[in-house]
């Protein structure tokens, strides 16, 4: 197609509905996020976002449906971290290649997660939580939305360092790890900010502390881990969007352009902000170079734990 038309079918995206696969059930930090930007993206675009939950594999089912899907504009992908730049370590075969396979459109934002309890467990902070797995090794659970998720990887960081026995149960996305952490069938569990801070501010989970290099904005009350005495803990995660390969320049920079305008709102930006995420709005460019790095990173913290699938 010549660079007048593509120009032209620029001008006139989005003329339908457009599809926003989010790789995991209902109830999650990405669902959460997506539910949000979509709305608002939708109305700028004056086009419906309609969100697609395919949840499954860590994030790698509705992944590779939005790597397969066609390069036109109308399916775009809720990128998560865990999904793009862990899995390929953690799974024999990948069914996509993440910077083969996918267009970056936005990174969206970066946020701590949170060491949240069950109010019955029997600890106030951190080290109380850990003198209680090491007196008992193995007795306690913790709930992970997936292998390879941040929450599941943070879990294995943070046994490795303190030296610590637990059972990982995995789940099939966050709503579900969430909704048993809740009725007490799992101990605890390391949980976006998003997810975590309703709970937490209802009093249905106990937050302990944050993952981040500092405090967060939105719950400074809370101690890092790093503080609490697990020197150089540190873990983050992030939500970006992203389409298909070989979809059109002008359709990714018409994206790129609007969800930057979007995420720089303040009535977007402060939603998104006070649920415990700091916003990160990108170019395209800047988004695919953090996409590399972050496959070294990851790459290096999975074997260096020995984090597997269980």
């Amino acid at each position: 197609m010549s660079a007048v038309a593509l120009h032209v079918c620029a001008q006139h995206y989005p003329a339908r509905p457009i599809r926003l696969i989010v790789p995991f059930p209902p109830g999650g930090n990405s669902d959460a996020v997506a539910r949000i930007v979509g709305q608002k993206l939708g109305e700028r675009l004056a086009q419906q976002v309609v969100i697609d939950n395919r949840g499954g594999a860590g994030g790698n089912v509705g992944t590779e449906m939005a790597a397969s899907a066609p390069p036109d504009g109308y399916t775009l992908l809720m990128g998560v971290q865990s999904a793009l730049v862990v899995n390929p370590f953690l799974f024999a075969r990948m069914p996509f290649d993440t910077v083969r396979d996918f267009a970056p459109i936005s990174l969206i934002n970066v946020f701590p997660l949170m060491l949240v309890v069950h109010p019955s467990v029997a600890v106030q902070n951190v080290g109380e939580l850990i003198n209680l797995a090491k007196a008992q090794p193995d007795k306690l659970t913790m709930a992970t939305p997936a292998n390879g998720a941040a929450g599941h990887l943070a879990g294995q960081l943070f046994k490795s360092m303190v030296g610590i026995r637990f059972v990982t149960v995995p789940y099939k996305g966050g709503g579900p790890a969430v909704n048993d952490l809740i009725a007490g069938q799992v101990q605890f569990m390391f949980l976006g900010q998003v997810a975590a801070l309703p709970h937490v501010r209802s009093g249905r989970l106990k937050a302990l502390a944050t993952t981040g290099r500092a405090r967060s904005k939105t719950a400074p009350e809370l101690p890092t881990i790093a503080e609490t005495g697990v020197a150089g803990f540190e873990v983050d995660s992030w939500l970006g969007m992203l389409a298909p390969a070989r979809t059109s320049t002008p359709v990714i920079d018409k994206l790129s352009n609007e969800l930057v305008a979007l995420l720089k709102s303040p009535a977007l930006g402060d939603r998104l902000t006070n649920q415990g995420a700091d916003i990160i709005a990108s170019t395209p460019k800047a988004f695919a170079e953090k996409i590399e790095r972050d496959l070294v990173k990851w790459g290096r913290v999975v074997k260096a734990t020995g984090a597997k699938l269980e």
